[in-house]
Parts: structure tokens; sequence; C-alpha cells
């Protein structure tokens, strides 16, 4: 006499190798939806160092219009431009990150002229990585340009 057996269900092999395939495409998953986190972060800090580089360098040009109209001598003498990295309390999401700003002035161009190149640097630190944008603008003395 022949039984017919008919199996009903899986077997414990089975059920391991779906488990484990399943797992590493869940492991998977995990790693791209966090290094895209870590994209997006980075890159709105990058967007916020670059609007605070721009702001910085619209505060010169305010610090230099408000001394040409106040009708002082030297404009360039008197615009305050720090060679130090200072700290920025900007709001970047988190209590733990902070940007830094260096204003330079690089020397005018031979035979001195009515401008002054400015660069502006801003760094920050995303994920133990050093990040940095440096922005340049030319300033020009209104009391030479005719």
């Amino acid at each position: 006499m022949i039984k017919n057996t008919i199996k009903k269900g899986f077997g414990i092999i089975e059920v391991l190798i779906a488990s484990t395939i399943l797992i590493m495409f869940l492991a998977a998953g995990i790693v791209l939806i966090n290094a895209s986190y870590k994209n997006v972060v980075v890159g709105k800090h990058r967007m916020q160092a670059a609007l605070l580089a721009n702001q910085k360098l619209e505060e010169l040009r305010a610090s230099r219009d408000s001394i040409y109209f106040a009708g002082s001598g030297n404009v360039f003498g008197e615009i305050a431009v720090d060679d130090e990295y200072f700290k920025d309390n900007t709001d970047v999401g988190t209590s733990t990150d902070y940007f830094y700003h260096r204003i330079t002035t690089l020397p005018p161009p031979p035979g001195g002229g009515a401008s002054r190149k400015i660069k502006v640097e801003v760094s920050w630190s995303d994920y133990g990585q050093k990040h940095s944008i440096t922005s340049y603008a030319y300033l020009y003395d209104w009391q030479f340009i005719e």
C-alpha cells in the first residue's frame, strides 16, 4: 500500500534562508537611509554656510556704505576685518553644530586702486569631517570712482 504524504508548511532550512535574505535586504535599506540622511544634513549645512558667507559680505558692504555716507576719509581703513575664526551662533538644527567664519582682505592690485578683494571663509564639522566654503567679493571705494 502506497501512502500519500502531503507536505504542509515550510521546513526549518527554508525558513532560515528566507529570514536571512529578508534581514540582508532590511540592513541594506537601513544603510541607504542613514547615508541619505547624512547627505541631507551636510547639504543643509552647506547651504547655511553659503548664506552666512553672503551675509558677512553684505555686512561689510553695509559698513563700507555707512562709512562712505558718513563722510569719513578712508573707507577701507575703517572696515572691521577679522583674520581669525569666530564662532557664529547660527541655528543649524542641533545645539552641537556651529559655524566659524574668517574674513580677510587680500593685497590690493599693483598701483593701489579703489578696490579690495575680500575673502570670507565659513567652516563647520559634520560627522567628524571638516567642511568649508569660501566666498570672494570686491569692495570699491566710491570716493575714487568717477
